[in-house]
């Protein structure tokens, strides 16, 4: 059984495409349809939470976009998925003209996103085609995590790469802490093993929900993550941004489902920045981070910044 997670934007779909599970400032929708698990992930706290947009659409492999109207989060939310590079996709039209529609996404990520009908069976079959990655190596993010009474402390995440077993030893980073894989759930189905795709819940000894965080990781002990608060980034600014980078500015880096205060260290010509987050944050070289300034009126989006 393959498992697909789908970040849904511009709201109307969930209802539509599954079963409503785990709500915070992101809403979880499930659906089981043929022999695909699909888990669809809705910023329903979007547009004034800026971090929920980011977090969806970094836990997702695939977006569908309902346009309906031209609006600024409709233009953030596409520099979003440039900036992130997230190539499979659907747009859904309601009333909107599809020509203008080309236009405006026309040399932008959304630009081969697949135009489909407002209807479950066009949507689910065009999704079908899409596949999941694998980052190579045994690693689950986790963007939920909870006490459950006789049974302890319980993480829900994707698996982004590698097999993940029952009564495997993991790492957790940061704080390299090591904890038991007790139980494994995909769909609240109790399983030996996950993929890399599934959407799981595993029941974990070793570690209280005190010391867990959204974007936090679980991978083996020799993965070539880094936890740490200093980062070198290759930064390219947005062309929508007008601003200058200086050092000592204060900026929100969002990095996988790490949403952290940073600092500006340093600026190299080559475009090279060197920053400081609050609170340590997790990498490999070549992920894909984004710098935001949430307080401004208009794209809050300053540019994408590659970890060297």
């Amino acid at each position: 059984m393959q498992s697909f997670n789908v970040v849904l934007l511009g709201g109307e779909l969930g209802k539509l495409l599954g079963k409503k599970g785990t709500e915070s400032d992101i809403t979880l929708y499930s659906r089981k349809h043929e022999d695909i698990l699909y888990t669809f992930i809705e910023p329903h706290t979007y547009p004034e939470k800026l971090s929920s947009l980011l977090q969806s659409i970094n836990m997702a492999n695939a977006a569908v976009m309902n346009v309906s109207a031209i609006s600024p989060e409709f233009g953030e939310t596409i520099v979003a998925l440039e900036l992130l590079n997230i190539k499979q996709g659907l747009i859904i039209t309601q009333n909107f003209p599809v020509e203008q529609l080309k236009k405006i996404i026309r040399g932008t990520v959304v630009e081969d996103y697949k135009i489909v009908e407002m209807d479950f069976n066009a949507i689910i079959d065009s999704l079908a085609s899409f596949k999941p990655s694998n980052c190579g190596f045994p690693l689950v993010v986790i963007d939920h995590f909870f006490k459950v009474k006789s049974v302890g402390t319980v993480i829900l995440g994707v698996v982004k790469g590698g097999e993940i077993k029952k009564y495997q030893k993991l790492r957790v980073l940061p704080g390299d802490r090591e904890v038991l894989v007790k139980s494994i759930q995909i769909h609240d189905v109790d399983v030996q093993t996950a993929g890399a795709g599934d959407r799981v819940g595993l029941s974990l000894k070793g570690i209280d929900i005190e010391e867990l965080d959204r974007g936090y990781l679980l991978t083996e002990e020799n993965s070539p993550l880094i936890a740490d608060k200093i980062i070198k980034l290759k930064f390219e600014k947005t062309p929508f941004f007008k601003g200058e980078i200086k050092k000592e500015q204060k900026f929100m880096l969002s990095l996988g489902l790490f949403y952290e205060a940073c600092t500006i260290k340093n600026i190299k010509e080559s475009g090279e920045l060197i920053v400081e987050t609050n609170k340590p944050v997790v990498y490999k070289s070549g992920d894909i981070a984004v710098l935001t300034r949430p307080e401004l009126k208009g794209l809050r989006l300053i540019g994408k910044a590659t970890v060297e």
